[in-house]
């Protein structure tokens, strides 16, 4: 009886490992990290930049760039005098040398930029990615903006593209109140409705390896004040548009859906595809919710 209750328990132990090695490969399938310099930065667009280094939990360092605006037509920076402060927070591959092409056009519309990597990503520590570890990063990315003195009391903006997006909508769901007054609205690019939803997309079934306290789905439950414009491309085979849909049709007050006819995964926002067409409208976006901020 006692061996029969051992090989029972030995079994159960077994399952139970199996079961947590088999919700971290299913993690790991969300990051694909490199540290490879893909020879973009803002010096490309003659602009100034502040490497910044930004201390997350447990002291993991995470490397960032910090990008004044563009105040006038001699292409002077000025963080202070900014229309307001956007938070890039960037997909699940490559680093900030690859994703900054997405984001260029910001401090010539007078935004200062905050793009950094998460850990394992570029130059930021080593530390193996995570689910709750990437949200951790956004966290502490959004308080350390929030707390620079030269920013002070300046309008903070989001914009949280792929993956970023679920990382974006978990840190802003999860902080305090007080805390993301200072958030006048959110960018969401191609994002997914939450982390098991997109597992079954990818692999049927694979969904019930994944919890979903950092998903937007449940992010957006507590963001009903917060304005969020979705963007998605249509022919998006990563992350399907009707994700953004979805996220749209939970709550349409203070939202807005734009979907962009012929764009795949996070193209509306480069410019050798679609040139300014939907910057402009990304940035008009910001300049009214902008104007909607300072007014209260």
């Amino acid at each position: 009886m006692c061996k029969k209750i051992g090989v029972m328990i030995g079994g159960l132990v077994l399952i139970i490992i199996s079961y947590i090695w088999l919700i971290k490969k299913a993690e790991s399938y969300f990051f694909y990290p490199d540290d490879i310099d893909y020879g973009l930065s803002p010096t490309q667009q003659n602009l100034q930049f502040e490497v910044v280094n930004i201390s997350s939990i447990n002291g993991i360092q995470l490397n960032g760039w910090f990008v004044p605006a563009v105040i006038n037509e001699a292409g002077g920076q000025d963080a202070t005098q900014a229309k307001g402060t956007v938070i890039h927070v960037h997909g699940n591959a490559a680093n900030i040398t690859n994703h900054w092409s997405f984001i260029s056009w910001l401090p010539s519309q007078g935004y200062n930029v905050l793009t950094f990597d998460y850990r394992s990503y570029g130059q930021s520590d080593a530390i193996e990615p995570t689910i709750k570890g990437l949200y951790e990063d956004t966290n502490a990315v959004i308080h350390y903006v929030l707390n620079r003195s030269d920013l002070e009391n300046m309008p903070v903006f989001m914009l949280g593209q792929s993956l970023g997006g679920n990382n974006t909508l978990a840190a802003l769901a999860k902080m305090s109140p007080k805390s993301r007054e200072r958030i006048c609205a959110a960018v969401i690019d191609s994002t997914f409705y939450s982390y098991s939803l997109i597992a079954n997309d990818k692999v049927s079934g694979a969904g019930i390896l994944l919890a979903n306290e950092y998903s937007a789905n449940v992010s957006l439950s507590v963001l009903s004040d917060l304005p969020i414009l979705f963007l998605h491309g249509k022919k998006d085979r990563i992350i399907p548009y009707q994700h953004s849909e979805q996220l749209y049709a939970l709550q349409t007050d203070n939202r807005a859906l734009l979907l962009v006819e012929g764009a795949d995964h996070l193209a509306a926002l480069y410019r050798p595809i679609f040139g300014e067409r939907y910057i402009n409208e990304v940035a008009r976006y910001l300049d009214l919710e902008r104007q909607k901020c300072v007014q209260k």
